[in-house]
């Protein structure tokens, strides 16, 4: 049984098919630190990683690497692929985020936008603002009490930097089948996420064509190169 999540689910993805005698193979990302399971962890005959980062974390923090594969995340390029401006669907995105035609649309998603790097980006944002062209900085972000209190933050901060108005959260629940008109909708994806295990929206916006702003770190180093766009699949 392949089990998907972080170490913290051992129990579910290792410990509980293990008691009916199923054998268990996690597919894990890394949260920074493995506090715990070790012993478990280190007792299974393979353990898959979404990223050569989080291989690196895990056997920082006492996991076999002898037991350890990459096995990155697969990128649907019949779905994410690059669109027409043109395209009606396109279109009625941009128009339901607020934003025109003849606008910049930088966009970061995430379960929320700061974890991404969204405050950052809008620290760029008002460095630049008088001279970069008309812009509009979308976040995306899953409904959630957590998301809720960040968003409040985030949103503090854009009116402090006296953005507020070039800055809009789109706050409710899509469609996988939605995302790739949303990736194809924004002229940059900007997401220099402070703790990332692979990146699939930046694979997804590599697939559109999209230029991607990151960090020359962590995960992102698997599926980003400078002045290149290298999806995934």
């Amino acid at each position: 049984m392949v089990g998907i999540g972080y170490w913290g689910h051992t129990p579910q993805l290792v410990l509980h098919p293990q008691r009916y005698g199923i054998k268990a193979v996690p597919w894990l990302v890394a949260d920074g630190f493995i506090a715990n399971y070790q012993e478990i962890l280190n007792a299974l005959p393979l353990i898959l990683v979404t990223s050569n980062w989080v291989k690196e974390m895990y056997v920082r923090d006492g996991i076999n690497p002898d037991i350890i594969e990459v096995l990155p995340v697969g990128c649907d390029t019949d779905s994410f692929k690059p669109f027409s401006k043109d395209d009606p669907k396109i279109l009625a995105v941009r128009e339901a985020l607020g934003v025109s035609p003849d606008q910049l649309m930088v966009l970061t998603v995430g379960g929320d936008a700061a974890s991404k790097g969204a405050q950052e980006v809008m620290q760029a944002l008002a460095i630049i603002d008088t001279n970069a062209p008309d812009w509009k900085y979308v976040c995306k972000v899953w409904p959630q009490p957590r998301t809720k209190a960040q968003n409040l933050a985030d949103l503090e901060l854009a009116e402090r930097l006296g953005i507020e108005k070039n800055v809009t959260y789109a706050t409710n629940t899509i469609s996988r089948t939605f995302m790739p008109y949303l990736m194809g909708a924004c002229d940059i994806y900007a997401a220099p996420a402070r703790l990332e295990g692979f990146g699939m929206p930046q694979v997804e916006a590599g697939a559109c064509e999209k230029p991607v702003i990151g960090l020359k770190a962590m995960g992102m180093l698997d599926t980003l190169v400078h002045k290149e766009n290298r999806p995934a699949c």
